[in-house]
């Protein structure tokens, strides 16, 4: 009887609705101090996004194609641009808060549905996820981890579906969220691969109707992004840009990520056999669990086990591709689609494991146990939450709109003043991202030292504008100043406390 009633019940779920609420107020809140916090990363998102609304099709805001990252979450913020008639900065804190609350929301109903539920730990779990330091880093950013935690959450609803009456017809659904996930990051990948490890365990499909299923959703699943990359080549010559090796071995990453889950629950540790052997031990105990789960309990079509099974898969996604291609330090930003599943894996077992205990003196001793580590966890979670909310409403989130870089020379300078520089000369910089940001100017990037033919073109190029951010902005990839000085004549035109313009011109 229970397994026929809808997942998705606001009846039985008024709790989830009000964790939903709770965390979509507080990143409202937290976005409207002084605007959504955004990153370089964010910026070619809201370039993109803008472009699609004024009809250019899915350009950076330097007019050239989007190629490093997929087209998804920037099509969907232009799209909603569009059809709201506002700039995707205006309606982004609306946007994160919807889809913050949608995914605590729908997590809860999944919770719900546990094989075993009490309602202590699915308050408990829901008391965590709207004030965790988690989500509230991502969804006060405008970064595509917002729409892929929520394509993830359908993702599970749709397999457990799948694994429950395993039909072609089933399989629609997984392969539709698993495309638009792929698109919307590369780490969708791990979605994909989440629900062939599904599919291919399912002990009560015939191994000829297996391997139908896994055609369909494979060729499903990776459609969109096929396409995408496919475009990408046609229009640059290469599918996802020009990827770097990595320059972190395996170890150090798996160090980060011990770093990253401490850095959830606000424990602060430096020591990297402490950090690496909290992640080896996840890893072994989530593997364990699927096992356990598969071979003797035989529990595949599970909310429970399919959290697990997507837990292991996309954290060793991520530690395998940050040990072959270069991209940013292991974070809280990479690892956050693993936070809700992981913390679902370390404990839904709990309720089970209470109720084992026949020794009255020893389930009194691990109740108190249990509930004093989740009040001390839960302590630190709210004054850390207090704590961004004081620093967010005196400085602002960390990013462009941090007031710190509001209220600087150069970005007064570049808003007072977008009319200095000659409409048809181009501008260079350390942090293009930045000029165009507050300046609305398609600035060019330029070249990393280890891209040798872009290199050589711009010493070529005609005169230009070099906008040199000095402030706390450092980026190591760049060409440093004094290593152009010696290939092109570099002049001063305007210094400031944190910037300098130059004007760039080929030796004679």
């Amino acid at each position: 009887m229970r397994d026929k009633l809808r997942v998705l019940s606001l009846k039985h779920n008024l709790d989830s609705l009000i964790a939903a609420i709770i965390g979509a107020t507080l990143v409202f809140i937290f976005t409207n101090y002084h605007g959504i916090g955004i990153s370089p990363d964010s910026v070619s998102y809201a370039g993109v996004a803008r472009n699609i609304r004024l009809g250019k099709g899915i350009l950076e805001f330097n007019e050239n194609p989007l190629i490093i990252f997929p087209a998804g979450y920037p099509v969907f913020l232009g799209v909603l641009s569009w059809l709201f008639s506002s700039d995707v900065l205006v309606i982004a804190p609306f946007i994160n808060a919807f889809l913050v609350g949608l995914i605590l929301f729908v997590n809860g109903c999944i919770i719900q549905r546990f094989s075993r539920i009490e309602y202590w730990y699915k308050w408990g779990i829901l008391s965590i996820l709207p004030i965790s330091y988690c989500l509230i880093d991502v969804f006060t950013m405008l970064w595509s981890e917002t729409l892929f935690l929520l394509l993830l959450s359908f993702f599970i609803l749709s397999i457990r579906g799948y694994l429950k009456h395993p039909t072609i017809k089933a399989l629609v659904l997984p392969a539709l969220f698993t495309a638009l996930a792929c698109d919307t990051r590369i780490a969708g990948l791990s979605i994909m691969g989440t629900g062939l490890l599904l599919i291919f365990l399912h002990k009560r499909v015939k191994w000829s109707l297996k391997l139908l299923h896994l055609v369909i959703y494979a060729t499903g699943g990776i459609t969109l992004l096929l396409l995408n990359l496919v475009r990408n080549d046609s229009v640059n010559g290469t599918m996802t840009g020009v990827r770097q090796k990595s320059i972190t071995p395996f170890w150090l990453n798996l160090q980060y990520f011990g770093e990253t889950v401490l850095q959830w629950f606000r424990i602060t540790s430096t020591n990297s056999i402490v950090c690496i052997s909290l992640a080896v031990i996840l890893l072994i105990t989530v593997a364990v669990s699927l096992g356990y789960r598969y071979f003797k309990m035989d529990k595949i079509a599970t909310f429970e086990t399919i959290n697990i099974a997507f837990c292991i898969v996309y954290i060793l996604f991520i530690l395998l591709t940050s040990t072959i291609s270069r991209y940013e330090k292991i974070n809280n930003r990479l690892l956050s689609p693993a936070y809700i599943p992981l913390l679902i894996s370390i404990s839904f077992f709990l309720p089970s494991f209470i109720k084992s205990i026949k020794i009255k003196f020893l389930k009194v001793l691990v109740v108190i146990s249990m509930m004093l580590i989740f009040l001390t966890l839960q302590f630190y979670q709210v004054m850390a939450t207090i704590e961004f909310q004081r620093q967010t409403k005196d400085a602002g989130i960390p990013g462009y709109t941090e007031l710190d870089w509001q209220e600087s020379d150069i970005v007064q300078f570049l808003k007072a003043k977008p009319n200095y520089f000659k409409p048809d000369v181009e501008i260079y910089s350390n942090a293009c991202d930045a000029v165009y940001f507050y300046s609305g100017l398609p600035a060019l990037r330029i070249p990393e030292p280890v891209h040798k033919v872009d290199l050589k073109e711009y010493y070529e190029t005609d005169g230009n504008y070099i906008v040199w951010f000095t402030n706390d902005f450092y980026n190591p990839a760049i060409m440093p100043i004094n290593e152009l000085r010696k290939h092109r004549d570099i002049d001063t035109l305007t210094k400031f406390n944190d910037a300098i313009i130059f004007w760039s011109k080929p030796k004679h």
